[in-house]
């Protein structure tokens, strides 16, 4: 629900700014927080730096390409269908997220380790973890389009991304878009090294640290 999504960031960087001992607040979006950090920049002008990494960047085309024009229809119907049910009984409508072997899933890829960050119990798949998608929320998500918000953003950010990442036509959009002063760092390894991979991560930490340095602690 990227409406929700936001106001909880605004209302996080309401709190962190009352602090007396907070000076400046930035965001670090990864994958699909880098979409929520865009709508943040763009909307909120208390926000000293942003940086994305590995951003799963979203915008109409990706759902275009990904689900087709009668796909979307059939979700949105599928997302009323589920929030009905809901409202008349209590009861969720959920269906896998994350499958290499169930073609229904919301995201089905038939290839054996595709996913294996999410079926890896020494990766994401903690004990804290579903891998469930709620049907109703298809509605908030087929709405959902960060670089709508990109030209709007004036906040200094800077882009982490490499060709394997997800979406990385959409990581250069963001970053051309963004009106600000900003900074691209195009790195190697693939979308999930940016999750757990310690190379990549430290490459990441240590850009997105010495950007802040400079813009948020001027």
């Amino acid at each position: 629900m990227p409406a929700e999504k936001l106001s909880d960031l605004q209302a996080a960087v309401t709190y962190l700014t009352d602090l007396p001992y907070v000076e400046a607040v930035g965001m670090v979006g990864v994958c699909t927080s880098a979409s929520n950090a865009a709508y943040l920049a763009a909307q909120d002008s208390r926000l000293k730096g942003v940086a994305t990494v590995a951003g799963f960047v979203i915008d109409q085309d990706v759902f275009t390409a990904t689900y087709g024009e009668d796909g979307i229809a059939t979700r949105r119907e599928q997302a009323a269908a589920a929030k009905k049910k809901y409202e008349e009984t209590g009861e969720s409508t959920t269906i896998t997220v994350y499958s290499e072997t169930d073609k229904d899933a919301a995201n089905y890829i038939p290839f054996e380790g595709a996913f294996d960050y999410y079926d890896n119990e020494a990766r994401g798949n903690v004990p804290e973890y579903k891998n469930e998608l709620d049907v109703s929320s298809w509605e908030n998500w087929l709405s959902f389009d960060a670089l709508t918000q990109a030209s709007s953003i004036t906040t200094p950010t800077m882009v982490v991304h490499s060709d394997e990442s997800a979406l990385p036509e959409n990581a250069k959009k963001l970053y051309e878009a963004v009106q600000g002063e900003k900074e691209l760092v195009w790195a190697d390894g693939n979308h999930y090294d940016y999750y757990d991979s310690p190379k990549q991560i430290d490459n990441a930490v240590a850009n997105v640290t010495r950007f802040f340095r400079t813009h948020l602690a001027a």
